[in-house]
C-alpha cells in the first residue's frame, strides 16, 4: 500500500512540473514608443529681458544649419498624443524639476522672455498620453538685461526735456530710445551725467543705474529703468546736518565690482560727500567733507573722486576751498585728512597760490 501511494505521488508531481514548463504566460510583451530629444543648440540660449521672443522650433531630423533640437520617435504616430511642457528653473535651485515657470505648453517654443536676468536651465518635458510615459531633456538659457553692456547717451530731446537712449550691445547692437518715457519721474532739465553703481556681488539693492540732471538725481531699476520721486539720495540719507531737499549726484565710487573696496560706496554731490558699507542697506549718515570730525564746515568738493580701478586704499577728495587733496581712508570715515607735500615730490597736493584743479 505504501509502494502505491509513493507511486502515485511521483506521478503527481511529474504532471505539474510539465504543466509548469508548458505555460508561457498570459502577459502580451511587445516595444513600446521612445522618445528622443537631442542636438541642443551648442551653448544653450541667450536673450534679452522684456526685449527679445525665445523661439524654438524643434525638428525631426538632424540641421546643421538651423541648429535646433531634434525630437525622434520610435514609432509613427498621431502628433496629439503628446504633451510638451517648456519651463525654466535658475541655475542655482537645488530643486530640478518641481520648481520653476512654465514658458510654454506646445512643441514649438514663442516666449517673450519676462524672468528676470539670470541664468536658468532650460527644460523640455515630453509626455506620451498613450503610455503615461515623460522623457525629459534640457539646456541652459542666459537671461541678460539691456545695461549690461553697452552705452547710455543722456540728452535734451527736441521740447527741451531730458531723455535717455542706449546701444546695447548685452547680445545683438541693439538701440534702444526713449528709456525715460513714462518711467514714473517728473519732466527733468538740464541733462549732466548718467553713472552705474557696481557692487561685489552678481545681484544686490545696491546696484544703481543713476541719471543727473540739473532738475535732480534718480536712480533707475537696472531693468525695465522704472523709478520715481523717492528714488533719490536724500530719501538714503539720515544726517543731524540741513540738508536741501535734492541732493544732485555728481560722482561716485566704487563703480567697478571687482575692486578690493566694491562693498563701500562713496556718494559726492555738488555740497557733500558721504560713504557706507554696502555689507548693510544703502543709508548714508553724516557727510564727510569736513577737515575735522567735531566741525560742522563742510568744504566744496572738487565734483571727481580719485582713486585706484582695481585696488584702492581709499579716495582722494579735492578740497576746492583750499586748494589740497585730502584722504577719505574708510567709508565709515566722518572726515578727511589733508595729505602732506614730501621733499622731491614730482606732484604738489597742496597746490601753490594761483593754483587749483581744473579737471580730474
Amino acid at each position: 500500500m505504501r509502494k502505491l501511494i509513493l507511486i502515485l505521488w511521483a506521478g503527481i508531481l511529474s504532471v505539474l512540473s510539465i504543466s509548469c514548463y508548458d505555460d508561457e504566460g498570459s502577459n502580451d510583451y511587445h516595444p513600446i514608443n521612445e522618445v528622443k530629444i537631442s542636438d541642443w543648440k551648442k551653448g544653450g540660449y541667450a536673450a534679452i529681458f522684456k526685449s527679445d521672443t525665445l523661439k524654438i522650433t524643434p525638428l525631426s531630423y538632424l540641421d546643421t544649419v538651423r541648429k535646433e533640437p531634434v525630437i525622434q520617435f520610435t514609432e509613427d504616430s498621431d502628433p496629439s498624443r503628446y504633451e510638451y511642457e517648456w519651463k525654466v528653473v535658475a541655475s542655482g535651485s537645488t530643486d530640478e524639476w518641481d520648481k520653476g515657470i512654465v514658458i510654454g505648453t506646445e512643441r514649438n517654443l514663442r516666449y517673450f522672455v519676462d524672468i528676470k536676468p539670470d541664468t536658468y536651465v532650460l527644460y523640455l518635458k515630453i509626455k506620451d498620453t498613450e503610455t503615461d510615459l515623460i522623457w525629459k531633456s534640457y539646456t541652459s538659457l542666459n537671461v541678460l538685461s539691456v545695461t549690461d553692456k553697452g552705452f547710455f547717451i543722456l540728452g535734451e530731446k527736441e521740447d527741451g526735456t531730458v531723455g535717455m537712449d542706449m546701444i546695447s550691445i548685452a547680445k545683438d547692437t541693439v538701440v534702444l530710445k526713449n528709456l525715460l518715457e513714462g518711467n514714473g519721474l517728473p519732466e527733468l532739465r538740464g541733462p549732466m551725467r548718467v553713472m552705474y553703481t557696481g557692487s561685489h556681488y552678481t545681484e544686490t539693492p545696491a546696484m544703481k543705474l543713476w541719471i543727473s540732471t540739473e532738475s535732480g538725481s534718480y536712480y533707475l531699476d537696472l531693468t525695465s529703468f522704472a523709478s520715481g520721486p523717492m528714488n533719490t539720495l536724500r530719501a538714503m540719507t539720515y544726517s543731524g546736518f540741513p540738508m536741501p531737499d535734492m541732493l544732485n549726484v555728481v560722482d561716485m565710487a566704487a563703480r567697478q565690482y571687482y575692486t578690493s573696496m566694491a562693498n563701500s560706496r562713496i556718494m559726492m554731490t555738488e555740497d557733500y560727500v558721504f560713504g557706507t558699507s554696502l555689507y548693510s542697506d544703502e543709508n548714508y549718515g553724516n557727510p564727510s567733507n569736513r577737515m575735522n570730525v567735531m566741525s560742522e564746515k563742510c568744504f566744496r568738493p572738487f565734483p571727481y573722486i580719485f582713486t585706484s580701478a582695481y585696488r584702492p586704499s581709499g579716495w582722494f577728495i579735492y578740497n576746492a576751498d583750499d586748494n589740497c587733496f585730502t584722504m577719505f581712508r574708510s567709508d565709515s570715515d566722518l572726515s578727511v585728512s589733508k595729505l602732506q607735500d614730501n621733499a622731491g615730490d614730482v606732484f604738489p597736493l597742496i597746490q601753490p597760490a594761483g593754483r587749483t584743479c581744473i579737471y580730474g
